[in-house]
């Protein structure tokens, strides 16, 4: 079966700062199953597990956003905030963080360049989503 890109996957009108957790993540599901690769779900999902506490989760969401969708400052910006914060919380130096931030910090630099930089340095001392 081959995958469709549906620009359609989310509906008009999403407003996830207006929905639950539930609403926002039964939404995005629904839009992966419509399109696996709609950008907008997957970054919004990142948002709920990151909420909930779910780091690794929040990651591997936030990650997949910036994959699909290069550009999107945001996405690259939370998932390098949260690896590294992750090393934070464990009291390591930043050489032994997960190197996934490593990598986010490479190809969301190569991707959106002082961009990248100014949200991440946002995203990260904020502890939060950019």
């Amino acid at each position: 079966m081959q995958q469709i890109r549906r620009r359609d996957a989310v509906p008009k009108g999403f407003d996830p700062k207006s929905m639950t957790e539930n609403e926002i993540r039964s939404v995005c599901n629904r839009a992966l199953q419509l399109d696996a690769l709609c950008p907008l779900a997957w970054f919004n999902l990142g948002g709920v597990a990151q909420r909930a506490g779910d780091a690794e989760v929040a990651l591997d969401a936030y990650l997949i956003a910036a994959l699909i969708q290069r550009g999107d400052v945001e996405s690259w910006a939370n998932a390098f905030a949260i690896a590294l914060n992750a090393a934070k919380a464990a009291s390591q130096p930043i050489e032994n963080a997960d190197p996934t931030a490593v990598l986010a910090i490479v190809a969301g630099y190569r991707a959106n360049g002082e961009d990248f930089l100014n949200a991440s340095c946002g995203a990260h001392c904020a502890g939060r989503p950019a």
